[in-house]
This record gives structure tokens, C-alpha cells and sequence, in this order.
């Protein structure tokens, strides 16, 4: 039977890989944000469970804490400026694909 640390590991890796791919994958750039806290937050967990704890306290104020909020008022005051929704295009889907892969090939 594995360990809690084992479980609690993958968990919070399957978090911050989970909402990682949604931060790239989506096309409202505002629920990209909110992934994008969400996939901070697994790293911060993570550095915690590898009891780096500072590591894991300066993901959580420099990144979460600072970066992120910026980025969220950022877009949230661009889009009243403009009143358009802004949305990205994920126009290169497959290229990325395959370069991903050929990277993945030559890591292993």
C-alpha cells in the first residue's frame, strides 16, 4: 500500500498538470488565469511536500500573491477599456503537437 506522501504527490501533480494544460488550452483568457493560480498553487503544494518550505512560500507570495493578482486586474481593467471579450486563438494545434512530441522523443 503507498505511502500518504506517494497519494498527496500525485494528487497535486495531477492538479498542476490538469489546469496547466487547461491555462494553454483555453481561449477566455480570464478562466486561463484562474488555471493558471490553480496550477501555482499544485507547485507550491509540491514544494511543500518535498519539504522545501521556503520554495514553496515564495511560490506562493511572489506568484500567486503578486504576479498573478497583476495579471488578473490587468485583464479584467483591459477588458472594460475595450468592452470586447478577449479571447486567444489556438491557431497552430497540431504543429505544437508534433513538436512536442519530437521533443518528448529526444528527452527520453
Amino acid at each position: 500500500m503507498p505511502e500518504l506522501t506517494t497519494i498527496l504527490f500525485y494528487i497535486f501533480a495531477f492538479i498542476t498538470v490538469g489546469f496547466a494544460i487547461i491555462v494553454v488550452s483555453t481561449k477566455n483568457v480570464m478562466y486561463s488565469a484562474v488555471s493558471l493560480f490553480m496550477s501555482l498553487f499544485g507547485i507550491a503544494a509540491l514544494f511543500l511536500l518535498l519539504r522545501a518550505d521556503f520554495l514553496a512560500l515564495t511560490q506562493v507570495m511572489v506568484y500567486i500573491g503578486g504576479i498573478l493578482v497583476l495579471l488578473i486586474f490587468g485583464i479584467m481593467l483591459t477588458t472594460r477599456i475595450t468592452d470586447a471579450e478577449i479571447k486567444t486563438n489556438n491557431l497552430s494545434i497540431i504543429p505544437a503537437a508534433f513538436f512536442t512530441t519530437g521533443i518528448f522523443v529526444i528527452l527520453i
